[in-house]
């Protein structure tokens, strides 16, 4: 976001520093939010191609980013890396793999624990009416591919902003 927000409690003194990321020199601002932790988030998709411009585009704005090629390494990387966020694909090992592995993880961590972005070249096209049928797909966010970098950004951040 274009704001960051540092509270420190020194010896019952709460000091609450705002700062504008837009009016500091990158290592600066790279320094300020590496001390607030990075954001790790998780590819899970088959299209290695896809994953890798996705994975550099996020690690240029600041999020640590593992990724997956199919939904059961998918599936052992959410539980040893623990992400903030999730990304994934529907259709790899089968057409509805992605909705599944959504499923399981949203029994893990229930309704309110990691966020979903499902991004999918899966529409309507298919079969599929996606704005009727979100309300049983495993995922906060629906996005189909393609989508632009401000648009993924801008649904991290309020996916992120809303977890905290």
């Amino acid at each position: 976001s274009r704001y960051s927000l540092n509270i420190n409690n020194l010896m019952n003194r709460t000091t609450i520093r705002v700062v504008d990321l837009t009016k500091l020199n990158n290592e600066t601002r790279e320094d300020l939010i590496m001390s607030e932790g990075k954001k790790k988030i998780l590819i899970i998709d088959d299209d290695r191609d896809y994953k890798n411009i996705w994975k550099i585009v996020l690690e240029k704005n600041s999020f640590e980013v593992v990724t997956a090629d199919n939904g059961e390494e998918g599936l052992a990387l959410f539980e040893k890396e623990k992400p903030d966020l999730i990304i994934l694909d529907v259709m790899m090992e089968t057409p509805d793999k992605g909705f599944r592995i959504g499923e399981e993880i949203k029994k893990k961590v229930g309704l309110l624990g990691t966020p979903i972005i499902i991004a999918s070249a899966t529409t309507g096209d298919e079969g599929r009416d996606i704005d009727r049928e979100m309300d049983w797909i495993p995922a906060e966010i629906y996005m189909e591919k393609p989508f632009t970098e401000e648009a993924l950004l801008k649904n991290i951040d309020s996916l992120l902003r809303c977890k905290e």
